[in-house]
């Protein structure tokens, strides 16, 4: 995914004000699939394309998307099974706001950084993983679930 020709996932774009933005997206594979690339713009999809990939015949996607508040991009492929990939976002941030998609994305990353740490705890399938330095890793967990929990604080408090 390329992001005004340049920009690549990880990227954080500013605007001054609202803006737009050009994306395209390249599927390419080593073997025949069928499925779709979606841009998500703060969680939803907002373009879509189907088709099959081959080996040298990629399928492109290629959208514009407005940005009137700060928000993000990214890009997944499904297919008849589901989700198969995802990209990293692409961040843009417009007059210097802070993202605030909605609660609920905030919520559903609190609710799976308390599976995490439930499952890495001692006794549990995943501590398996962890032979040192469970604590530092429960930490950042912890410190990442204070941190969605502000920010799901702020968007309630922004769409009041």
């Amino acid at each position: 995914m390329k992001v005004n020709g340049k920009y690549q996932p990880g990227a954080d774009i500013k605007f001054e004000k609202s803006g737009e933005v050009s994306v395209e997206i390249i599927w390419t594979a080593i073997k025949q699939l069928t499925g779709s690339i979606e841009l998500v713009y703060n969680g939803k999809v907002v373009a879509k394309q189907e088709g099959t990939v081959k080996p040298g015949e990629p399928i492109v996607l290629k959208a514009k998307q407005k940005f009137k508040k700060s928000g993000w991009l990214c890009a997944r492929r499904m297919d008849k099974s589901g989700h198969q990939t995802h990209s990293a976002p692409v961040y843009i941030t417009v007059n210097n706001e802070p993202v605030r998609a909605n609660a609920d994305d905030a919520v559903y990353f609190v609710k799976w950084i308390d599976n995490l740490i439930e499952k890495t705890s001692p006794g549990k399938e995943w501590h398996q993983y962890f032979t040192h330095d469970l604590d530092v890793v429960q930490a950042r967990y912890k410190k990442a679930k204070d941190y969605y929990l502000k920010v799901a604080e702020e968007a309630l408090k922004e769409n009041k």
